[in-house]
């Protein structure tokens, strides 16, 4: 039997769970799923089939406690929405990107909004070709006065227009 995590899960919402591994049999996580679970410090999405993912808005926003997020092959392929995806995870400090494909992202807003630990986080590998919108990308982020957010994303911002 196949699982869906679709839209925000009310039965997951503040619980006190600290790590939440996705399984196989979990076919599709998207907007809003993982929201809001304050207490989570590691997720493992390594297993799922990502294949249908083509939206992550918020997908772990509000994970304040969130410190691992362990992507695995994860497939991004079809994603056109990184919006909010990580707003509010205020205690991760890097995010691996390596394994993200981003050629048919269209929008990033606000992305890494609140995002106040984070210290590195890899997008040299982000294409950013068809993006329209990233606004805010670094918002209230610990590096959005740093020099190194700030080169980051010119180099985004240059590559959309270039």
């Amino acid at each position: 039997m196949k699982y869906l995590i679709s839209s925000y899960i009310p039965m997951l919402h503040n619980e006190p769970l600290t790590k939440l591994i996705l399984p196989d049999s979990c076919d599709y996580v998207g907007t809003n799923s993982i929201y809001n679970c304050t207490s989570l410090k590691t997720i493992d999405i390594s297993a799922l089939d990502t294949n249908n993912i083509n939206n992550l808005y918020n997908t772990f926003g509000g994970c304040s406690s969130l410190t691992e997020i362990i992507f695995g092959n994860i497939n991004t392929s079809n994603v056109t929405c990184f919006d909010l995806m990580f707003n509010g995870c205020s205690s991760i400090k890097s995010i691996d990107f390596s394994k993200f494909n981003t050629s048919n992202v269209l929008t990033m807003e606000h992305m890494f909004n609140n995002c106040t630990s984070l210290e590195s986080v890899d997008l040299s590998r982000f294409d950013t070709a068809k993006v329209t919108k990233m606004n805010y990308l670094f918002a209230i982020a610990a590096c959005s006065d740093s020099d190194y957010c700030q080169y980051l994303q010119e180099l985004l911002v240059l590559s959309i227009y270039s």
